[in-house]
C-alpha cells in the first residue's frame, strides 16, 4: 500500500499548534522522520512560536474598544450616506455600447443607399477647400468607430465627474 501523504506549510503550522487529529498528527510525524528539510522548518516554526510567547503583553489604553467601535460606527454611517449612482446612468451605459456595436451593422445594411444631391442646384456657391486630409478618416470604419467610441467614453467620464462634484457639493 502506497503512502500518498504530502505535507504542506498549513499542515505543518497546525501540527506545531497541536490542532491536528491523531491520525493526521501521526502522518505528519512519520513524514517528518523521513524528510529532514521539513523537520528544519518545524524547528523554525517552534522557535518562532517561543519567541512570540516570550513577548510581553500590552494592555490597550482605557477606552480603546469604545474609540474603535465609535470610529467603525461613524464609518458605517458615512458609507450608507453616499448615494449610489442613479439607475438611469447604469442603464445608459449598456445602451450606449449597444448603439456603438449596432452602428457598423446598420451602416453595412444601409450602405448601398446613397443620395446624390447635385451641387449645381444649390442657391449659393460652396467655398472651395480640400477634404483630402479627412478622406481616410471616413473611409476606415475601424478608425471612425474607434474615434466615436473614444468620444462617447470621454463624454461619459466627464458626466461622471460632473455627478461626483455635484454630490460632493450637495454634502456640504
Amino acid at each position: 500500500m502506497e503512502n500518498n501523504f504530502l505535507l504542506n506549510d498549513e499542515l505543518l503550522w497546525d501540527y506545531a499548534d497541536g490542532l491536528l487529529d491523531p491520525v493526521q498528527r501521526q502522518q505528519v510525524a512519520a513524514y517528518l522522520e523521513q524528510n529532514k528539510a521539513w523537520k528544519v522548518k518545524l524547528d523554525a516554526i517552534v522557535l518562532e512560536q517561543q519567541r512570540f510567547g516570550n513577548l510581553p503583553l500590552e494592555k490597550p489604553n482605557a477606552g480603546f474598544a469604545d474609540r474603535v467601535m465609535a470610529a467603525w460606527t461613524l464609518e458605517q454611517r458615512v458609507q450608507k450616506a453616499i448615494p449610489a449612482a442613479p439607475d438611469w446612468i447604469l442603464r445608459l451605459i449598456p445602451v450606449v455600447f449597444a448603439v456603438l456595436i449596432l452602428m457598423p451593422l446598420l451602416g453595412l445594411l444601409g450602405g448601398g443607399v446613397q443620395q446624390n444631391i447635385p451641387l449645381s442646384n444649390l442657391p449659393f456657391e460652396l467655398p472651395a477647400f480640400s477634404i483630402d486630409a479627412f478622406h481616410n478618416f471616413g473611409a476606415s470604419p475601424v478608425l471612425f468607430y474607434g474615434v466615436l467610441f473614444v468620444l462617447v467614453f470621454l463624454t461619459l467620464r466627464i458626466f461622471e465627474q460632473f455627478l461626483q462634484l455635484r454630490l460632493q457639493h450637495g454634502k456640504r
